[in-house]
């Protein structure tokens, strides 16, 4: 795991207009596809502290392979200014994921490393190629945070039931077991009396 990764990713100046002018297409900023990287759940009440480890993150590529992915999001037509940029900034969030040991550790960034990937979509979507490998990448981001979220629930809940006796619960439910084929026993028999019944009257009537 990387040392905590630091506030510069995103503090840089952006590219200039006269450093891109040449990348620039016609496409709209919001073209289909575009990964939405606003679709972010914001019921941070939900969210707990824990100490579990956050192995989902094993799934991103490790340091040696972060500069193999930029390259070939970027390839090597785009301007010097704009690649370091978009460089620097995929290369924060990879140290913001890859230094989170718990679900917490990673949802703390999780505004932070959304508002990178709405701020490098425009500029990925004006390159001639790179836009599959990088709205992959943000489907996998978005992932992390949904499971991240989802473990972080998953320990609010059994952290809300844990003061409850199982085996008390486990007694109850057998009380209830066992109530519950008395009465069918019970029902099965008052059945029978009844027939018996019936045969006794019908006995009687024809005596």
């Amino acid at each position: 795991m990387n040392e905590g990764p630091s506030e510069q990713g995103s503090t840089m100046n952006f590219p200039s207009e006269a450093d891109d002018a040449q990348e620039v297409s016609n496409e709209p900023n919001d073209a289909i596809g575009a990964p939405d990287v606003n679709n972010k759940p914001n019921e941070t009440d939900d969210i707990v502290e824990d100490d579990c480890p956050l192995p989902l993150v094993e799934y991103l590529p490790s340091s040696p392979y972060v500069q193999n992915f930029i390259h070939r999001i970027l390839g090597p037509s785009v301007a010097p200014r704009r690649r370091r940029f978009i460089a620097e900034e995929m290369q924060d969030i990879f140290d913001r994921i890859s230094s989170s040991k718990s679900p917490i550790d990673l949802l703390a960034h999780r505004d932070h490393i959304l508002g990178a990937l709405g701020l490098l979509w425009p500029m990925i979507n004006t390159l001639k190629s790179g836009r599959t490998e990088f709205q992959e990448f943000a489907t996998i981001i978005q992932h992390i945070f949904e499971l991240a979220t989802s473990f972080s629930r998953n320990v609010a809940f059994v952290g809300e039931y844990a003061h409850v006796d199982v085996d008390r619960i486990n007694a109850l439910i057998t009380q209830y077991e066992q109530c519950f084929a008395t009465i069918k026993t019970m029902s099965l028999r008052l059945t029978e009396l009844n027939s018996e019944l019936a045969d006794a009257n019908a006995i009687e009537v024809m005596s």
